[in-house]
């Protein structure tokens, strides 16, 4: 890898799949251990309906979803580590669709599991992300986050 992110080149970003039921739920783990999700929101994601969840990220696809990504084509990826979903983020290929998210969420959402943030994970995600962008010929690349997240912040300016 480019960018300094030599300590982290195994790591690779693909499409979400609808067999990724139980890398979610790892995923899920991981922010309840670090007690960044409630008992109530853990469940959740240990018995929500993944059939749905997996046909939104399809939908999603065709510019076919609803609330605030409505009338938006997004992509969702993974920032795979070991077989682990290590991060999970969103390449929104036309936000000017929406006006909220024109304003507020750009080209690129991304989040790390708590275990691995500070390491790099987070700026070699954006990076992945916006060459992945490149590939959708967007030519200029939206990326926000708010005020108090510095680390988002410092990811942003990093790339």
């Amino acid at each position: 890898m480019d960018n300094g992110y030599t300590n982290l080149k195994h790591l690779y970003i693909r499409l979400s799949e609808d067999n990724d039921v139980e890398l979610m739920k790892t995923w899920a783990k991981d922010y309840y251990k670090h007690q960044m999700m409630s008992k109530k929101t853990y469940d959740f994601w240990l018995n929500r309906e993944y059939d749905v969840y997996f046909k939104s990220h399809e939908n999603a696809t065709k510019g076919k979803s609803e609330g605030a990504m409505a009338g938006v084509h997004s992509y969702t990826y993974y920032l795979i580590e070991d077989s682990n979903i290590v991060g999970i983020g969103s390449l929104r290929l036309n936000p000017e669709n929406n006006l909220e998210l024109s304003i507020y969420g750009g080209h690129i959402g991304y989040g790390i599991i708590p275990s691995k943030r500070k390491q790099g994970y987070g700026s070699l995600f954006l990076h992945l992300l916006m060459k992945k962008a490149k590939d959708f010929d967007l030519k200029e690349i939206i990326v926000v986050c708010a005020e108090d997240n510095r680390g988002s912040a410092s990811i942003i300016k990093n790339n």
